[in-house]
Formats: C-alpha cells, sequence, structure tokens
C-alpha cells in the first residue's frame, strides 16, 4: 500500500506540474488570432494597392534599378507578412508546426532580401558605369 500510494503521489504531483507549465505557456493562438486577422487583411490590402498602383507609372520604376528593386521588395515583404498570418490562423496546428513554417518563411525572406538587394547594387552600379 504504501508503494502504490508513493506512485499515485508522483502521478498527481505531475500532472499537477504539467497543468501549470501549460497554463504558463507563452504563445496561445487564441489570444493573438484577432492581430493576426487584422494583420492578414492590412497586408492584403496594402498588396492589392500596390500592385494597382505599380502599373499607374511603369516608365519611372523601370527606367530606375533602384525603384524596381524597391517595388519588387515591397510586393514580396506585404505577400510574405500575408503568408505568415496566414500559417498563425491555421486552426489545430501545433506549436511545434508553427515554427517550423516561421522558421523557413524567415529564411526564405532573408534570403530572397538579400538577392533583390545583391540584384539591384548590381543594376545600380552597371548603370552608373554607362553614364
Amino acid at each position: 500500500m504504501n508503494a502504490w500510494y508513493h506512485r499515485a503521489f508522483w502521478v498527481r504531483y505531475r500532472a499537477a506540474l504539467l497543468s501549470r507549465i501549460e497554463s504558463h505557456v507563452a504563445y496561445r493562438i487564441e489570444d493573438w488570432s484577432e492581430l493576426y486577422a487584422m494583420v492578414s487583411g492590412a497586408a492584403a490590402v496594402l498588396t492589392g494597392l500596390l500592385f494597382t498602383a505599380l502599373p499607374l507609372g511603369p516608365r519611372q520604376i523601370l527606367k530606375d534599378p533602384e525603384h524596381r528593386g524597391r517595388a519588387r521588395e515591397a510586393v514580396f515583404q506585404l505577400v510574405a507578412l500575408l503568408v505568415v498570418a496566414v500559417f498563425v490562423l491555421v486552426p489545430g496546428q501545433t506549436t511545434t508546426a508553427l515554427g517550423a513554417e516561421l522558421v523557413a518563411v524567415s529564411v526564405v525572406m532573408a534570403v530572397a532580401s538579400v538577392r533583390f538587394q545583391s540584384q539591384t547594387r548590381k543594376r545600380f552600379h552597371a548603370m552608373g558605369d554607362a553614364r
């Protein structure tokens, strides 16, 4: 009986400890869903506005490699923000899956940003050498 009581105590203690840990989790999707819904809506609207504004002045944008690079980065960053907000709002996924998705998006964003900036810099310097 003593061994059973000892085991039952540790089982209850572990359950209480785990419930306490789960109640202090820093990230709960319920707390952030409204914010990410707003962020996804804003990113979608801004992306749409950018797609609308770019055709209005294509000569000025295409003429200057710096403007072209900025437009490309702005579209990419807004679409990436929209993707992040959608990933966060996916119901029923684990925090591990969400973390992996966010890391993947962050890596893609970082690599693409560096690539876009290096292309813009090369075009800008090539344009300067041609003058």
